[in-house]
């Protein structure tokens, strides 16, 4: 007798996730519905990623399927190949350093009853407070408890740690593959989509506990990514206008500096500095643990420096080059798929 298809294909992308990935699937196996199937990209794990997931395989209670590729893959290359491999007619992509609600699935589902791609908080939970962990904490997206039914407010809600979509959605709108594509390429499906009329929704019950960065230097990379992303796709997403208003209040006070040099402008550049990650430490106050506070706040300049080179390079990408309006299709781009 045929297997039934089932409602929905989780999508999790790994690599050397040796770490994360048991807990990321214990939660699945626990869900409250089962009307779903879970597809893992590995992309040339060097650790026990894959191992973890075949020794999962056979007590697995939903079809669990494993993609091994044969050299590194870029995140949307996975992504689509995630996609490509999936056989229900929704999509939800998990990161692989998340856990699940029990009741996740069911609310991914019910959460597309109206609209085309649905966002759900994340809630930050490091297994440790370390370093990269505490900067993380104070740069963590503050999700609404309510939901959202505006698509683009929604939209900006969008992150690939916690979502679900129709599967046309992520084939109609193709990843791109390239670093500055991948590193945001949630906040651009989201865009590209509701800018064609798909429906987004942030549902506040689909709740996922996301580790995420463990170290500053996994945070600082985070960050470099993310701000080539930005950057290198303004056209569609838009000036990041917090960051440029803090990059001229730094050049203000770096020109105070250099014209008048004294204890008084290197006091106004400090404070310039830490203005973002002070701003943070006090919404984050009774979140964080104290010693995380202090940590984050000495740590968090340096991040958003790096933020603010690589998006003042990525918008420095896109003078030079012509990018998609977000109006129709966008051009795939060539994928590093393996089969």
């Amino acid at each position: 007798m045929a297997q039934a298809v089932p409602r929905l294909t989780v999508v999790v992308l790994t690599w050397n996730e040796a770490r994360n990935i048991g807990a990321c699937l214990d939660a699945l196996a626990r869900q409250t519905s089962k009307d779903f199937e879970v597809v893992v990209v590995d992309a040339a794990s060097t650790d026990a990623t894959a191992a973890i997931v075949r020794e999962a395989h056979a007590s697995f209670p939903v079809p669990l399927r494993l993609h091994v590729a044969a050299r590194r893959l870029s995140v949307g290359a996975a992504r689509a190949l995630g996609v490509a491999m999936a056989a229900a007619p929704a999509v939800a992509f998990l990161s692989a350093d998340a856990v699940a609600r029990g009741d996740w699935a069911e609310e991914a589902l019910r959460g597309l009853e109206g609209a085309d791609l649905v966002y759900g908080p994340q809630q930050h939970m490091p297994a440790a407070w370390t370093l990269g962990a505490s900067v993380r904490g104070l740069r963590y997206h503050h999700f609404p408890t309510e939901a959202v039914g505006e698509p683009e407010r929604a939209a900006r809600l969008a992150s690939h740690v916690n979502a679900a979509m129709r599967a046309e959605v992520p084939r109609h709108f193709p990843f791109g593959s390239d670093a500055a594509s991948s590193a945001v390429d949630d906040l651009l499906l989201a865009t590209r989509a509701v800018r064609a009329g798909r429906r987004a929704a942030f549902h506040p019950g689909m709740v996922v506990w996301h580790r995420d960065a463990a170290t500053l230097r996994d945070e600082l990379r985070k960050d470099l990514r993310e701000g080539l992303g930005w950057g290198a796709h303004v056209r569609e997403l838009g000036w990041h206008r917090a960051v440029l208003a803090w990059a001229a209040l730094l050049g203000l006070a770096v020109g105070w500096l250099v014209v008048a040099p004294g204890a008084l402008p290197w006091l106004a550049l400090l404070a310039v500095a830490a203005a973002p990650s002070a701003r943070r430490a006090w919404r984050r106050r009774k979140e964080m643990p104290a010693r995380a506070l202090v940590a984050g706040l000495v740590a968090s300049p340096a991040c958003d420096l790096a933020f603010l080179g690589a998006y003042l390079r990525g918008l420095a990408a896109a003078a030079t080059r012509r990018q998609p309006t977000g109006g129709g299709r966008p051009r795939p781009e060539a994928l590093e798929m393996q089969a």
